[in-house]
């Protein structure tokens, strides 16, 4: 087992790349992924996987608030961002994404062993069940409307759910960068679409902190996201994406901070996942994402690796709520240098240009495809959630 130093330095390593896949646009920890089976798979290259996965979860908001570019962990995210940041407070925005994330991280370890007794007899229960899941989480989405609207949510709902079916069953893509253009149209050119239409302007953005949510809240979100990251970090099927869903229908009553409560919640969610996701692959030997996986490829996780990739999330997101609100604010000044319009322009056509380096011509028309579908909740004035169809619905045909 290696020193404590040694940990403590290789965990700097993780953060450090960890902080460029979380503020590149296009760059996922699975991108990095490839490289570490073949420059050094060992136990340290694990510890610079998890201070890596921990780390980015602290820091992909931050693009999908101030340029609108999402991924699959910040797509429903970008419009409540997107309003704060034209309402003058894009930094407060960040923030809650740091709260939410550093909040979790702390909830999860609180409830880390009572959820370490219990979840193997509950997956042993609900997994052959996992298809009707979804189904109530589809259902409880829908009724989320009223009236026409549920129609309308239903055939938004199916449309991006063939879309989904058709690129995740298809090879017309690169494995690790389907979902890119996928959720960048879904999510992202098309609140830059209605910006540009509506010629949103960019407001002063104050550079405080202050957050304009009751404490109360604060904590009642934090909790929500972790146990939505944790419950879906132990099911087969079940990702972020699926974990943001849950977090949009268990609201009990409209609030005027709902918006902020939203941000905390599903920036908690990424964190809890990355977290549950190691305790899965220790308790039921179930990998949840690509850096799992590449943990269990190189090395067999015990108590003892456990207990100090426990200890390597402490430090990364001590250090990485830290680096969130440094290049938050840096973000902030600098985009406040840009005329708005234009940047919006720029963020556009800069999207278009990432998905055909990324993807090729058949990525661009997955892309348009998507923003087509994209804009149909702005029109129809139905939630933005619905367009999650586009994993639920293929994963529940799978199951069932």
């Amino acid at each position: 087992m290696i020193g404590a130093w040694e940990v403590i330095l290789y965990t700097f390593i993780g953060v450090g790349l960890g902080t460029v896949t979380g503020l590149i646009p296009g760059i996922h920890v699975n991108t990095l992924i490839p490289f570490f089976y073949i420059v050094n798979p060992s136990f340290e290259t694990c510890i610079v996987i998890v201070a890596l996965m921990i780390t980015h979860t602290f820091l992909d908001f931050i693009p999908s608030t101030l340029l609108g570019i999402p991924d699959e962990t910040t797509a429903l995210t970008v419009l409540p961002t997107h309003r704060m940041l034209l309402e003058g407070r894009g930094l407060e925005a960040i923030k809650l994404t740091a709260v939410g994330s550093l909040g979790s991280m702390l909830v999860s370890f609180l409830i880390f062993y009572p959820v370490y007794i219990v979840m193997p007899q509950i997956y042993s229960f609900l997994s052959p069940r996992m298809g009707y899941f979804l189904i109530l989480i589809s259902v409880a989405l829908f009724l989320t409307e009223k009236g026409i609207k549920i129609i309308y949510s239903l055939f938004v709902y199916f449309l991006s759910g063939i879309l989904g079916y058709i690129i995740l069953n298809s090879h017309i893509l690169p494995e690790d960068q389907k979902l890119f253009p996928v959720f960048t149209g879904l999510f992202g050119l098309s609140v830059l679409f209605f910006s540009l239409k509506n010629r949103s302007s960019f407001p002063v953005q104050p550079l405080d902190f202050k957050l304009l949510i009751p404490k109360m809240e604060i904590l009642k979100s934090v909790i929500k996201g972790s146990l939505a990251g944790m419950f879906v970090a132990f099911f087969p099927g079940l990702g972020n994406a699926q974990a943001t869903v849950l977090v949009q229908i268990i609201k009990l009553k409209k609030r005027m901070h709902d918006n902020r409560a939203f941000i905390i919640a599903c920036s908690g969610v990424n964190t809890s996942n990355a977290i549950f996701s190691l305790l899965a692959l220790y308790t039921i030997k179930k990998p949840r994402s690509g850096a799992i996986i590449a943990i269990q490829k190189i090395i067999e996780i015990d108590r003892g690796t456990l207990l100090i990739f426990l200890s390597v999330i402490l430090i990364s997101s001590g250090i990485a709520v830290f680096l969130n609100l440094y290049f938050g604010k840096l973000g902030i000044y600098l985009i406040q240098k840009l005329p708005y319009r234009k940047l919006c322009f720029l963020i556009f056509f800069l999207l278009i240009i990432l998905i055909f380096l990324f993807t090729g011509f058949i990525g661009l028309i997955v892309l348009f495809t998507s923003l087509a579908i994209g804009i149909l909740p702005h029109i129809l004035g139905i939630k933005k959630s619905h367009c999650m169809g586009v994993l639920l619905f293929p994963i529940i045909l799978y199951y069932l």
